[in-house]
């Protein structure tokens, strides 16, 4: 994959190997199934997980690329999510464009085919990829402690899981900070907990689909970080609710 705007960047992916080349950085391979950043979630999500969560709308047909698209809106059934548009080639399936969406209907992302080629001589040209040399691969470094925490969301979005936990001391924080990461096999998020100090103040920021929303309560900073609305960010937030300490 060739990033055209902007400064060059190439990503290939040969079989479970993703190796990155930028331009003043030197070339790198991680482990991984698919290249997750430079093509929307939603190209890789499994639509049976999502289909318990979402609505799958058809809402007619058109043209991108010279190539005639089934066009799909990809809503969540509770409204607390950002939502999709695909437009997917009628004949292989592929998406060809897709439109991240805020809940006002306002496009925050979009990704969209320009050209487009299928055949024999596309699996040609990627003979080559098999023996290339592909950098080296760098290590990742372990979770943090695993730990029970005396906390927990008491709402969530529907579909929504936790997918890990744990627990790290940072340079900048004092004392350790509490993780968990959801997600609902589409978007992402974390709620992160350390102990408030003097200049922990409540703040939200959004910047394209990320959002970050932070709480001052309970003698903690609680910090909700992802692919979520404000609205939705607070509210997890404000759901959390503390243990009594044995």
């Amino acid at each position: 994959m060739l990033q055209l705007d902007g400064p060059r960047r190439e990503v290939v992916l040969r079989g479970t190997e993703i190796s990155y080349f930028e331009p003043g950085l030197d070339p790198f391979t991680l482990n991984g199934d698919y290249i997750v950043d430079s093509l929307p979630s939603l190209v890789y999500s499994d639509f049976k997980r999502l289909s318990a969560a979402y609505d799958f709308i058809s809402v007619g047909r058109t043209r991108i690329a010279d190539r005639l698209c089934d066009v799909i809106r990809v809503v969540a059934r509770d409204g607390t999510r950002y939502s999709f548009i695909a437009w997917l080639d009628a004949e292989t399936k592929l998406p060809l464009r897709v439109d991240l969406l805020d809940r006002d209907g306002e496009t925050l992302e979009q990704f969209r085919v320009v050209s487009f080629n299928v055949g024999d001589n596309v699996s040609a040209s990627m003979e080559t990829l098999a023996k290339a040399n592909l950098p080296p691969q760098l290590s990742v470094p372990e979770g943090g402690d695993k730990a029970n925490f005396n906390w927990a969301p008491t709402w969530l979005p529907q579909g929504v899981t936790e997918v890990s936990s744990s627990q790290r001391r940072l340079p900048t924080f004092d004392g350790p900070v509490e993780s968990r990461l959801y997600s609902d096999g589409l978007f992402s998020f974390s709620i992160n907990i350390n102990r408030a100090t003097a200049a922990s103040s409540d703040q939200l920021l959004r910047t394209g689909r990320r959002t970050v929303s932070t709480t001052v309560r309970d003698n903690a900073e609680i910090t909700v970080v992802g692919e979520l609305p404000p609205q939705t960010a607070k509210r997890i937030s404000d759901s959390i609710k503390f243990k009594a300490v044995q």
